[in-house]
Order: C-alpha cells, then sequence, then structure tokens
C-alpha cells in the first residue's frame, strides 16, 4: 500500500510544526492517548510502506536537534545517487493517529522533494516504523541516529537543543530531559534555574530581559553572572557563529575537531583579526572541544598540513 498526497488530509492546524518543544509534545502526546497508541485503524488497515514527501510531518523541535537542519551538498549527494538508480535507505517513521511524523532522514526525504521538483522522481519515499510506540523512544532515537549520522552531533548543538527544551516549559522533568537529550540532569537544573531567574525578571524589570527568547545559553549563563542583557547584534552574532562553525566542520571534518589550531592558524593569515575574534568566541560557546591555548607558529609541524 501506497499513499500519495490526494490519498490522505495531513493538514492539522492545532499543531505549529515549527512551534515549541513543549507545544509539539504534549499535542502528539494527546494524541497519541486519544488513538491509544496505535495508528488509526479506519485510516490504515496496513501501514503502507512507500510515502509521499509532503505526507511526512517534520517537526524540528522533537526529532531534528542539529543547528543547521539541512546540509545543502548532503542533499544534492543523495539526490545524485537516487537519479542513477541507487536505493537510499527507508526513513524511519513515527505513526500517530493518521498521521506520520518523520524521525529519522530528513536529508533523503529533501532530496525525493528536489528530485520531484525537477521531475527526476514520484516524491515516493520508503518508510520503516519506529517499532515502540512511546513518544519519547522516538525522540531519543531521533537523536542517537544523528549522533552516530556522518556528520555527527557536536556536543554544543545538543546544549542549544536542551536549552530550547527547557526554555519552551516542557512539564518533563529534569531526568526525562536528561534521558532524551544525553544532558546531565545537573545542566538541565541549571538550565531551568536560569530560566526561573529570567522569568522573574521579566515580571519585575522586563527591560532588562528583553528579547531574552532568542537568547543561546551561553547568554543566558551571562545574564545571570552579571545581568548585562546581551545586545541583539550580540545575539545575532552568536547564531551566525553557530552556523559559520558549521560550515568548517563541514569543510575540514575530523581535522577541525582533532588540531583546530592549525585551520586557524592559517586562517589568521589570511585575517588574524577576525580569526581571533571567532576562536575567543566559539570557545566561550562550546563550539571548540580542544583549548587553543596556542596559535603561534610551530617550526616541528609541516605548513601544508
Amino acid at each position: 500500500m501506497n499513499i500519495e498526497p490526494q490519498n490522505l488530509d495531513h493538514d492539522d492546524a492545532a499543531l505549529d510544526l515549527d512551534g515549541t518543544f513543549a507545544d509539539a509534545y504534549d499535542h502528539i502526546q494527546s494524541t497519541l492517548a486519544a488513538c491509544g497508541g496505535t495508528p488509526l485503524k479506519e485510516v490504515h488497515h496496513t501501514l503502507p510502506r512507500v510515502l509521499h514527501h509532503s505526507v511526512l510531518r517534520v517537526v524540528p523541535a522533537l526529532f531534528q536537534p542539529r543547528i543547521i537542519k539541512e546540509d545543502a551538498d548532503h542533499v544534492a549527494d543523495l539526490r545524485a545517487a537516487l537519479i542513477e538508480g541507487d536505493k537510499l535507505d527507508a526513513v524511519k517513521v513515527f505513526p500517530v493517529g493518521e498521521h506520520f511524523y518523520l524521525v529519522d532522514g530528513h536529508h533523503r526525504v529533501a532530496a525525493y522533494r528536489e528530485a520531484e521538483e525537477a521531475r527526476e522522481s514520484d516524491g515516493m519515499v520508503p518508510v520503516s516504523y519506529l517499532a515502540s510506540r512511546h513518544l519519547d523512544d522516538a525522540i531519543t532515537y531521533a537523536a542517537k541516529e544523528n549522533a552516530k549520522a556522518r556528520k555527527r552531533l557536536e556536543r554544543w548543538e545538543i546544549q542549544a537543543w536542551t536549552w530550547d527544551i527547557v526554555k519552551s516549559e516542557t512539564k518533563l522533568s529534569k531526568a526525562s530531559i536528561s534521558k532524551l537529550t544525553g544532558t546531565s540532569t545537573a545542566t538541565v537544573g541549571r538550565m531551568r534555574a536560569v530560566l526561573g531567574r529570567i522569568q522573574q525578571a521579566v515580571a519585575s524589570d522586563p527591560r532588562s530581559v528583553q528579547g531574552w527568547e532568542q537568547w543561546t545559553w551561553t547568554s543566558a549563563q551571562k545574564w545571570d553572572k552579571d545581568h548585562i542583557p546581551p545586545s541583539l547584534d550580540e545575539v545575532a552574532e552568536a547564531k551566525k557563529l553557530q552556523q559559520l562553525y558549521g560550515k568548517l566542520e563541514k569543510a575540514f571534518g575530523p581535522l577541525l575537531r582533532k588540531s583546530p589550531e592549525r585551520i586557524f592558524r592559517a586562517i589568521m593569515q589570511e585575517n588574524e583579526y577576525v580569526a581571533t575574534r571567532f576562536i575567543a568566541a566559539a570557545y566561550d560557546d562550546g563550539f571548540l572541544e580542544t583549548a587553543l591555548s596556542e596559535l603561534g607558529p610551530d617550526e616541528e609541524e609541516n605548513p601544508d598540513f
């Protein structure tokens, strides 16, 4: 059995697919409870093995912890393989009632979508289903699969995702958030404590925390320490740093994690000020796993890497 766009009304105004973690989590949990935790039998007598990409519901807050949600080059590679006749692995889906939530395989779905737009594919995506009927298992599965993907999930990305979950004011316990994200319960507890102090400031002096919803975890910690809010420019720059680091990681691969100082030494030859500033900011925000204590030339190393 296949499901194409015209076969299923998948519009659901009650859920904002780009909304907060808490809203999406509560909505799907209530839907699961209403249908007894199983797909709606009146709609699906048997679960289809192929779905049109437009039927798959993408909820980044739950199932896509990456800062850069879509790697255009990776999508292009998958699309080229698809056109050449290679079979892409089935994507993982979590069926809830009459809806199908994409848990893992976002880049593969994007490849099918782009191939269909170019009239190189019919847009039908092979799917497999998560065995568990528990939402927490689906979220944990997505995080683990991202962590072992070709472009591994970095510690700072997990931290940013966890902060987004905490900011959404989910009713999940510290232990539950820790299990879903792999972040320690102590860190989750600190995030909740800082959020509580920010909310107190919102009630008493909202101008002192204006725009806090956009703050990174690092910005929130700095505010908590000195009560000086970051400027909107600083918040925007932090987000740009995250995206830039993702691009650098893609360009330099494992070398960025194993020996970042060698890469930044090369960058400094072009623009020392920009490179030094980026290194400091990236280290502060946890982008760099290695402390960059020495950036001077190393006579024993080959300058050509």
